[in-house]
């Protein structure tokens, strides 16, 4: 069954775009976004590309960790992923990718416990069978 869409979900996830699109363009990816097109399906104001990057000295791949950084878990989750391929992603991006595999910065577990609980609207041991609050990358070490 579809879940129903309300105002306030879809202002979170109108706010959440917004903020995608100023780190980005912070980051110096607006250019990007211009290629795939996305200025036209949401119809924004072109001048948002006019903003310069505000880290100009760093390299286009140590502004895409440092953008994944800032957007967050599954960001970072996707650049770890991403870290792995090296048959889709260039060398000198990989190597920038595999420092979110051991200096990135932990979410506490109560925070990420929160988050669920809010997002999916129920406790977390009604959710899942377990939760280990321990990282995974630590309890392997």
């Amino acid at each position: 069954m579809q879940r129903l869409i309300t105002p306030g979900i879809a202002f979170r996830r109108l706010r959440r775009f917004q903020q995608v699109i100023n780190v980005l363009v912070r980051y110096g990816f607006g250019e990007a976004m211009t290629r795939i097109r996305v200025w036209e399906a949401v119809h924004f104001e072109r001048r948002i590309l006019r903003r310069e990057p505000k880290f100009p000295d760093l390299t286009a791949p140590q502004r895409l960790r440092l953008t994944l950084e800032e957007l967050g878990p599954t960001f970072i989750k996707l650049g770890q992923m991403l870290s792995t391929r090296p048959d889709l992603v260039p060398p000198e991006i990989i190597v920038e990718l595999k420092k979110l595999q051991t200096s990135v910065h932990f979410v506490p577990a109560d925070i990420i416990k929160s988050i669920i609980e809010s997002e999916l609207g129920r406790p977390i041991n009604e959710l899942f069978e377990s939760f280990d609050d321990t990282p995974l990358f630590e309890s392997i070490e």
